[in-house]
């Protein structure tokens, strides 16, 4: 995880837990040359481990092979971010 990724983490009060979740549970969609793992209403209803809190968490990593964390953000409308999620 980037320095970055660490300090909105942090300071966006989210925990270590939660990005794990996102980063097994999450879509996965690539925009602009990143990786997208995205936890919305659908996951948290699938996936017993994924809470309710999680709904709307999005980490952006440089690519599934490497796999840094870039950044990470909550936003549970999904349609700000300008990306076509995969029907799950």
């Amino acid at each position: 995880m980037s320095e970055h990724a660490l300090r909105r983490m942090y300071g966006r009060s989210l925990c270590l837990e939660a990005v794990c979740r996102a980063l097994r549970f999450g879509r996965v969609t690539f925009a602009r040359g990143a990786a997208h793992f995205v936890l919305g209403k659908k996951e948290v209803k699938r996936y017993e481990p994924v809470r309710p809190g999680d709904n709307g968490l999005q980490l952006i990593a440089s690519s599934i092979e490497e796999g840094t964390v870039l950044t990470l953000y909550q936003n549970r409308g999904f349609t700000a971010t300008g990306l076509t999620l995969p029907q799950a």
